[in-house]
């Protein structure tokens, strides 16, 4: 996956996946698919403060392999991803409708 853009995300979300990956890693036996792209993902992310997040942006969930090639997307973006069952897909960012941090909600 190439990037152009430097991915983004709040200290709140940054925290939430941090945990999520965490207790993911300690119920599995061996490393869970995509968990060292999602680390990598996290280490690599600015973190920046809610209120700063442009209302033309949302979030997604970056646990499935869609959510994990979407991370840090922006609106016209073009990512490729294997969708299971699905196979290599490429897909487009045309629109994101909603952000909690946009729309005033720090507590999401």
């Amino acid at each position: 996956m190439i990037r152009t853009h430097e991915i983004r995300l709040t200290e709140l979300d940054a925290v939430r996946l941090e945990r999520a990956l965490m207790e993911l890693l300690k119920a599995s036996d061996g490393e869970p698919q995509g968990a060292s792209e999602l680390e990598s993902l996290l280490d690599a992310a600015a973190i920046v403060p809610s209120a700063s997040i442009d209302p033309e942006q949302s979030k997604v969930s970056v646990l499935s392999p869609v959510g994990r090639a979407l991370l840090g997307a922006r609106v016209n973006d073009r990512v490729h991803v294997v969708v299971p069952g699905y196979g290599e897909r490429e897909l487009a960012l045309v629109a994101l409708t909603y952000q909690p941090e946009a729309n005033g909600r720090f507590d999401l």
